[in-house]
């Protein structure tokens, strides 16, 4: 064979490597862009209710972290699964990890509202129904749980062997104390069940008396704006110890506080969890107060911030909702107990306007001694504990640091130090 010959061989045997290479490349894109389409899936936790099976007015959970039902309860779902290039095959839910049925009897009817709204071929959107208006969705086996703590996860299957994780909650099985009240419009029409709270500094505030310690405070609380508007809230929980009054406990350091974000229509937990650190028995203000906001124009033109009713009615006798606040629901849960879990709030007395701070005097029994010292050391180590904040900045610098712990501890052990100067 020709030299000529050779390389034309050798040419054709390297454009048919090359081209078998690019046809297996292409293969392999195709096949991910399908599989990238494939892929795309969306779901729609609409509703949860306890022992409420029919879409009313209930109070829906369906955004809380944590739900605490009693004995024999039901838990009823509500919302929708769609997944391109599949079907939804049924939705079960998983009890500390292990797999448990949900009834759908009643569910699994065709969506086409989603279908067009994802832009999805209809078919693929044939039993995308979690449950309906007029019969939601049950967890099954809910109502013969045990006394105790479950962790939850609600699951969408679909026909392809695909799974989407649609709620994920820890679940407390009474006996609970959660003591619901009915939300009662102020300025709005009976029956719409909101307080507004919309702007910068805007507030929500109720004092009241428990019997028992209790390890959470939480309130139904709904954001709801247009996803395109961007409107977004930071709120801040904040539960104080009564002193005195309103006035005055509002102006000490919170005895817990949490903060949260609301944006695009979310609806976030409501809830100031103390952890281990449960408040003991006693009187408390609880405030749900808007400090940050980008809303703008009138409450219709963009997002809304709504405290969401629950069953029952509020005991006049029993909470006092503050600064015109109108009425809103909220629940405390903890100890268990035999009777009214809410007492008589007391008398407001004007005591604070005689009241003398004394520099040092941190847990506020009217000298400085040294559990004052392990009180403020406990304080700044993050401790939920209750101070008389004044009273811990004892080198009126305005501010307290570990510095104001070093010096009261060298007044303790005896320096010539006076409490309360620069």
């Amino acid at each position: 064979m020709t030299v000529t010959g050779l390389l034309l061989d050798y040419f054709n045997t390297f454009l048919e490597v090359s081209m078998k290479k690019l046809l297996f490349a292409a293969a392999v894109f195709v096949t991910l862009a399908m599989f990238t389409v494939a892929s795309f899936a969306a779901t729609s936790f609409d509703r949860m209710y306890v022992n409420q099976n029919v879409l009313d007015q209930a109070q829906n959970i369906s955004s809380s972290s944590f739900v605490n039902i009693e004995s024999g309860d039901r838990i009823y779902i509500l919302g929708w699964a769609a997944k391109d290039g599949t079907v939804l095959q049924e939705v079960y839910y998983k009890l500390d990890g292990a797999a448990k049925a949900c009834d759908g009897s009643t569910s699994y009817a065709e969506r086409n509202d989603v279908a067009r709204s994802l832009s999805l071929d209809p078919y693929y959107c044939s039993r995308s129904a979690i449950g309906s208006n007029g019969a939601m969705m049950e967890l099954l086996g809910i109502n013969e749980l045990e006394i105790g703590s479950y962790s939850v996860e609600i699951v969408a299957k679909y026909y392809n062997g695909d799974e989407e994780v649609i709620k994920i909650f820890d679940l407390r099985v009474g006996p609970s104390l959660s003591t619901h009240y009915t939300l009662v419009p102020g300025n709005l029409t009976p029956g719409e069940n909101a307080l507004w709270l919309v702007y910068d500094g805007q507030h929500a505030v109720v004092e009241f008396t428990s019997n028992v310690s209790f390890s959470r405070i939480m309130a139904d609380y709904t954001w709801a704006s247009r996803m395109d508007l961007g409107r977004s809230a930071t709120v801040v929980l904040n539960l104080y110890t009564f002193t005195f009054n309103p006035a005055f406990s509002m102006s000490m350091e919170p005895f817990a506080s949490y903060t949260f974000q609301t944006i695009g229509d979310n609806n976030p937990s409501c809830v100031l969890d103390l952890e281990d650190k449960a408040a003991p028995a006693g009187t408390y203000i609880f405030e749900i107060k808007t400090v940050g906001t980008n809303m703008i124009g009138n409450v219709g033109a963009g997002g809304y911030l709504v405290l969401d009713g629950a069953k029952g009615s509020p005991d006049p006798s029993k909470v006092r909702y503050l600064d015109e606040t109108s009425p809103f629901s909220f629940a405390i849960d903890g100890e268990a107990y035999d009777g009214s879990v809410l007492d008589d709030n007391p008398a407001d007395t004007e005591e604070y306007y005689d009241y003398i701070v004394i520099p040092g005097d941190v847990d506020g029994d009217g000298e400085v001694t040294d559990w004052d010292g392990i009180t403020l050391d406990r304080y700044l180590a993050n401790w939920f504990i209750i101070v008389n904040y004044d009273a811990m900045d004892v080198d009126c610098d305005g501010e307290v640091t570990d510095w104001d712990a070093i010096v009261l501890g060298r007044y303790l052990a005896g320096w010539e130090i006076t409490l309360g100067e620069e």
